[in-house]
């Protein structure tokens, strides 16, 4: 049985044009300090419950999309 030690959310932010400018491989635009912002929690399976169905949603500057 595979044990989960907790969840968090991670934004996968990726910055096309930074990327071309240098080659185009990938890792180049996802690898700046601020692409891949994780958190601010850790929560352990017993405060998720049903992880298998799960709703999110994305606030940006304070509207729901």
């Amino acid at each position: 049985m595979d044990h989960v030690a907790g969840f968090c959310v991670i934004n996968d932010v990726s910055q096309r044009e930074f990327q071309m400018e240098r080659a185009g491989t990938w890792d180049k635009g996802k690898g700046r300090d601020t692409f891949g912002p994780i958190g601010p929690w850790l929560v352990i399976p017993d405060e998720v419950g049903d992880f298998d169905n799960l709703s999110m949603w994305l606030e940006v500057d304070g509207s729901r999309q």
